[in-house]
């Protein structure tokens, strides 16, 4: 079984969040079934399957697991957002030496973490660490993707930078 939290009260919305749950799990839940169970003002969106009796469960002890698993993830983010910025000389190089006006952190989904970076030019840097303890990072001038480069080691970042 398989559980998402969501405030999403459109249907339709719903389903497409259920559609990327069952991305992970393909085949345990190849014939899954999405239900939509509410617990206070949130949304539970439950993957199961057809032999798995979802009436007998406690939703205030699945509320607390999600809750406690969202907040691990964040903790997890920001701690991979403090790294990056340390592995790139800290907050005042990052923004004075590079020109950094904003830094958004990154994380959710199947994504492990990483920054937004807004330059003072506005163009957008988004640096991520992949599955291979390896950075990717992203340079866009709008919404286009400029230039781009993957598996960069931690004392590369700085150089590709600047570059």
């Amino acid at each position: 079984m398989k559980w998402n939290k969501t405030k999403e009260k459109n249907p339709i919305k719903q389903e497409a969040i259920a559609f990327f749950m069952r991305e992970d799990d393909y085949q345990e839940y190849k014939n899954g079934i999405f239900t939509v169970r509410k617990v206070d003002e949130d949304y539970y969106i439950i993957l199961h399957n057809k032999d798995e009796n979802i009436d007998t469960l406690n939703l205030e002890d699945e509320k607390q697991e999600i809750n406690r698993r969202i907040e691990l993830e964040y903790q997890n983010n920001k701690f991979i957002l403090e790294s990056l910025i340390a592995q790139m000389g800290g907050e005042f190089f990052v923004r004075y030496g590079l020109g950094v006006k904003e830094i958004e952190m990154l994380g959710s989904f199947k994504q492990m973490g990483g920054a937004r970076l807004k330059l003072n030019n506005n163009k957008i840097v988004r640096i991520s660490l992949n599955y291979s303890d390896l950075y990717d990072i992203q340079f866009f001038d709008g919404e286009k993707i400029e230039k781009e480069y993957e598996d960069v080691y931690f004392d590369e970042l700085l150089d590709v930078l600047m570059d």
